[in-house]
């Protein structure tokens, strides 16, 4: 998580949101749902949407039962990144940017 969060702070543009495809990942366990919750709270405290794409029926299960999806919001998990471009609900560009805390 840190080394993904000092590429967001590093970026020479806003980063808005971030998609993490889950096509290769078969299962997370307990520590690895709470890490996700955490990013996603981290994210949305500095104006960046966490987007998932490509869930297993049995992951997006847990990842419910887990409480991470309803962190992350329900409306942010998508078939593949490009459904998820294809809304046009994800946040757009922004000049300015804050670092702070990340």
């Amino acid at each position: 998580m840190d080394e993904l969060l000092s590429w967001i702070r590093s970026a020479t543009f806003a980063v808005r949101w971030l998609a993490l495809r889950f096509d290769s990942i078969e299962s997370i366990d307990c520590a690895g749902a709470q890490m996700l919750m955490e990013l996603a709270e981290r994210m949305r405290n500095h104006g960046v949407t966490l987007v998932f794409t490509e869930l297993t029926t049995e992951l997006k299960s847990f990842l419910s039962d887990f409480g991470v999806l309803t962190t992350i919001g329900v409306d942010q998990v998508f078939p593949s990144v490009d459904a998820a471009l294809a809304t046009g609900n994800l946040p757009g560009p922004q000049r300015q940017r804050s670092n702070a805390g990340l």
